[in-house]
């Protein structure tokens, strides 16, 4: 009797024991975050806390790191084997255009980009928000020494977060005059609407719009479809390709080249190709760069 007595109390005692020991681990985390701070900081890692006053990574350098609520800019969840890298292209402001359009990703708030093309080619974009963003283009002609400016406005909507992305934008354009000679001044408006299956930096982006010119609507509308493949960190290929109609001849404009993605500057090497109805066909070169803000 005694012993059975004695061989329970152990037994409550080592479940006693082991309950405790169980209370007292924390449960480890799963869960990794990338967070770009307001100075422009990426830190990656394993989320240990937070709350409304800071988050605790625990990173390769430091096994807790306390980031103030305050310095973070935005933040997202990560895969763990994202951690090692230390660029990611995706998050430069750049990501999500193509060499003169953009997929249904717009910047984000806060971003901006410059870039140019050949000399001729500008174009900067802003961010007002996560869902809204503007883009201003212009490209100057050493020939006839005029200057086209366009103003481009993006909606965009997730549908589903970094796989599936629309968009809505629109274009309000005036100084295209000497494509046909006219006398006053042109105006050219357009509305797009953008698709894109896929990351900002490895998507395909399928696009269609109709144009308005001199209180005219255009005959037919246009269609896009473009792509970039990302190979590398910093390396990613991409083609840009546009079908449409202009004085009543079809055409089609393309880019197939890639892009070299840097932290503030980029560099974007192409081909581009242009062919009319007729069946020419204009082969050059398309070299640019584009610098990023955030």
């Amino acid at each position: 009797m005694r012993f059975t007595q004695a061989l329970f109390c152990l037994l409550a005692l080592v479940l006693w024991s082991a309950s405790l020991t169980g209370q007292s681990t924390p449960s480890i985390s799963e869960e990794y975050l990338l967070i770009r701070a307001i100075d422009g900081n990426l830190f990656t890692g394993r989320l240990l806390r937070m709350d409304s006053a800071e988050v605790v990574l625990q990173t390769e350098a430091f096994p807790q790191l306390v980031i103030p609520r305050s310095s973070i800019k935005r933040m997202r969840e990560v895969k763990k084997q994202f951690l090692t890298p230390t660029f990611f292209a995706e998050e430069t402001a750049i990501a999500g255009a193509y060499f003169v359009n953009s997929s249904a990703y717009g910047l984000r708030a806060g971003e901006a980009y410059y870039s140019t093309a050949m000399l001729f080619f500008h174009q900067g974009a802003y961010g007002f928000s996560d869902h809204f963003s503007v883009r201003v283009n212009t490209f100057f002609d050493f020939e006839d020494f005029y200057l086209p400016v366009w103003v481009a406005p993006k909606i965009s909507i997730p549908i589903r977060e970094n796989f599936l992305q629309v968009a809505l934008e629109g274009m309000l354009g005036r100084g295209f005059d000497n494509f046909e000679d006219f006398e006053q001044e042109a105006y050219l408006s357009a509305l797009q609407a953008l698709f894109t299956i896929g990351n900002r930096t490895t998507n395909l982006t399928l696009g269609g719009g109709i144009s308005w010119r001199d209180k005219q609507w255009s005959q037919r509308p246009f269609f896009s479809v473009s792509g970039t493949a990302q190979v590398s960190p910093r390396f990613a290929f991409m083609a840009e390709n546009y079908s449409f109609v202009a004085y009543g001849t079809s055409g089609h404009i393309g880019a197939f080249g890639g892009r070299f993605y840097g932290r503030k500057v980029n560099l974007d090497l192409a081909l581009a190709v242009s062919r009319e109805e007729l069946g020419d066909v204009l082969l050059f070169p398309w070299v640019g760069f584009s610098v990023n803000f955030y």
